[in-house]
């Protein structure tokens, strides 16, 4: 139970489980009760992978008892939350230094990208033409994902990079836009501006592709 200095009067409840028992995420878990009848709504504000903080605000008593039963049905069955995870070896190494070029519906954008891998973990920085962020995330077979996040005031940015390792060393895939507060990390916020698409047309307005500059 989670009391809030303050102006801030209502009680919250921090739930957290083990992933040894519980193979779920909090991200699974809020996706998947957005999914039923009736949807829930789980904020990711303050959650961690293996933990969640419910706010009763404007919550009625039958509200709240219905949150609890959806939360013990998905807590007593989480395989059906659950979801497999891609634990294939890296088959390519994408360490080097990048270009990105992304074209939006209005503008472009070029970034560099440095990263280091080390078997399938990525780690690197991310430039853009105001700001410098730290990279991190992993490959798997020849899928690459990773996520870069530029610290800033009032808030912070985040670019999570997506996509797959292609024949001629570029990569294609998608960029998600966000930013968000410390107080509000979490994916909604992270991707609240959107995607750019990878498509193989260079000339679409949503894109994103990575070309190596140097081994």
């Amino acid at each position: 139970m989670l009391s809030w200095p303050g102006s801030v009067t209502a009680i919250r409840l921090k739930v957290i489980w083990d992933p040894d028992v519980i193979p779920f995420s909090a991200e699974q878990l809020r996706l998947a009760l957005l999914q039923q009848r009736p949807r829930i709504l789980i904020h990711d504000f303050w959650s961690t992978p293996i933990s969640i903080i419910l706010d009763p605000v404007n919550l009625s008593e039958d509200d709240a008892e219905t949150v609890g039963r959806a939360l013990a049905t998905a807590f007593r069955s989480p395989q059906s939350i659950a979801q497999p995870t891609p634990n294939l070896p890296a088959e390519v190494n994408v360490s080097g230094s990048w270009c990105v070029e992304m074209q939006f519906l209005h503008g472009s954008a070029t970034h560099q990208i440095n990263i280091q891998q080390n078997g399938k973990l990525i780690s690197g920085v991310h430039h853009t033409g105001s700001s410098t962020g730290v990279v991190s995330g992993e490959v798997h077979g020849r899928h690459v994902h990773f996520e870069a996040a530029h610290e800033q005031l009032p808030i912070s940015l985040f670019y999570g990079f997506e996509g797959d390792f292609a024949g001629d060393g570029s990569i294609s895939g998608k960029v998600r836009l966000g930013g968000t507060a410390k107080e509000h990390f979490g994916p909604v916020f992270k991707g609240q501006y959107g995607f750019a698409e990878g498509m193989q047309d260079p000339t679409s307005l949503q894109m994103i592709q990575s070309r190596r500059l140097s081994p």
